[in-house]
């Protein structure tokens, strides 16, 4: 989104928190929960067009499912944030050539997939939703976002039937997202405040209360945890939080990958973990 339009925004919000707090906060809501959809470039259709594609219905909205492979052991890969299936291309080829059937599903908002408003709770119920569709899936590889669905999942379903989960680059804390969703927009206290009420009210909780290195407190299920201490989109320091609290965790360290850990490497040791189950 352009600069002047993010300020126009910004500024429209707070003019209008003056008039209709409410009104305010139900509109910063939806465009905090709103992600640019990214164009679709030929090769990533194509790819999609590799796969077996089907679809499920939540509330009315399309989501886009794809299947790659047909070998007995599942895994499913969730993407992050203005992102879609296809920057998983690399680990579904080498899984599938494994002799994984590998799963994917575009979140609300992105890629091939309907609807325009995608936050924590809704991402995690088509997670549970998609996992008990196919009876069960053995391994979980999310990215960002889809990370931190992953632990709000297991938070909410904590015998969802998966055998182990591997989280790269997970983001920790919705209070992260506000604090940059603050300063970005430029808003002022009671427009803030008005946005974190409707928060509550769309939600059902308040934003402190995904603090994802609590949630993971009771949490046993096999799990490696990948994160590049030059991240300048998820902190460091939340990884790190979720490694101390999480039984039976691994921590792998990167430098100089950022956010999006692309790496053979990174990718080697991500399959070598799955495979020790």
């Amino acid at each position: 989104m352009h600069p002047f339009v993010i300020k126009t925004a910004g500024f429209g919000l707070n003019i209008l928190a003056r008039v209709s707090p409410q009104l305010a906060g139900k509109k910063g809501f939806e465009l905090f929960c709103r992600p640019v959809r990214g164009k679709l470039k030929p090769h990533h259709i194509a790819f999609f067009n590799s796969a077996n594609q089907f679809a499920m219905n939540h509330n009315g909205i399309h989501i886009q499912c794809y299947q790659w492979g047909t070998g007995s052991k599942t895994i499913l890969l969730l993407h992050g944030w203005q992102s879609h299936s296809f920057r998983w291309k690399s680990y579904i080829e080498a899984f599938v050539q494994d002799g994984y059937t590998v799963y994917a599903f575009d979140a609300p908002g992105h890629g091939l997939s309907g609807g325009s408003q995608l936050n924590l709770p809704l991402y995690s119920r088509l997670l549970q939703h998609f996992v008990y569709r196919q009876a069960s899936i053995d391994h979980i590889v999310a990215h960002s976002f889809g990370g931190y669905a992953g632990i709000y999942a297991l938070y909410c379903t904590p015998d969802l039937p998966v055998k182990n989960i591997v989280l790269m680059g997970t983001a920790g804390k919705v209070t992260d997202f506000i604090e940059v969703y603050n300063e970005t927009l430029g808003l002022t206290t009671k427009t803030l405040q008005a946005i974190e009420a409707h928060f509550r009210i769309a939600v059902g909780k308040p934003p402190e209360y995904f603090d994802a290195p609590e949630l993971v407190r009771n949490f046993r299920k096999p799990v490696l945890i990948v994160h590049d201490t030059e991240d300048t989109d998820t902190p460091y320091a939340n990884a790190a939080a979720i490694y101390t609290n999480w039984h039976n965790a691994q921590l792998l360290t990167t430098s100089g990958l950022g956010h999006n850990l692309k790496s053979p490497e990174v990718m080697r040791q991500v399959m070598e973990f799955i495979k020790t189950d």
